[in-house]
């Protein structure tokens, strides 16, 4: 009688188990094909459009220009070096 009642609970223990873990699948493949019916009827999202690069600098023809030539002859007299005797070659 006593291995009676406890198979008798083993089968409802089992039976409430398979039907919860049923119950959940279900509902997690209906949230499934939810979202699926969703993301299927959504419009797609606009693009920016490419920006574009911005065109390359006119080559120059020429060479300096009057205010460059200016700047880089004062350069140069700024930077040249004074002229200092020579040291005797004897080292003293």
């Amino acid at each position: 009688m006593v291995w009676n009642m406890l198979l008798m609970w083993a089968v409802v223990i089992v039976a409430l188990v398979w039907f919860v873990g049923s119950e959940r699948r279900r509902r997690r493949d209906a949230d499934i094909a939810r979202a699926a019916r969703f993301y299927a009827r959504a419009r797609p999202l606009p693009r920016e459009p490419q920006a574009e690069e911005p065109p390359l600098p006119a080559r120059r023809a020429g060479g300096l220009t009057e205010q460059q030539r200016a700047f880089l002859t004062t350069l140069a007299e700024v930077n040249r070096a004074p002229e200092r005797p020579a040291a005797p070659a004897s080292g003293r």
